[in-house]
């Protein structure tokens, strides 16, 4: 979460570092995690949300956010395997 949550570029960059570790041998649900977390924690913007929604609301997005990215992840890791993406 704290790299995926650093990095400033977009997906425009989390798309390759994924592919990286696809490459490396990374497990999908370590490689979607990164995803999700380089989408919903962007630290420019939870700042930014912060400032202009207020620290109650980023708080709550972020809290909601979090949970359906693990229930996420756990349907994918269960669903998917090295198999069916080849």
């Amino acid at each position: 979460m704290l790299l995926a949550g650093t990095m400033i570029g977009g997906l425009y960059l989390t798309f390759p570092v994924a592919y990286s570790l696809y490459g490396k041998g990374a497990k999908l649900i370590v490689i979607f995690a990164y995803l999700g977390m380089a989408v919903i924690y962007c630290l420019p913007m939870v700042v930014f949300e912060a400032y202009f929604l207020g620290i109650k609301f980023t708080a709550v997005r972020l809290l909601v956010s979090l949970s359906l990215v693990v229930i996420t992840l756990i349907l994918l890791g269960n669903y998917l395997t090295g198999e069916t993406i080849k």
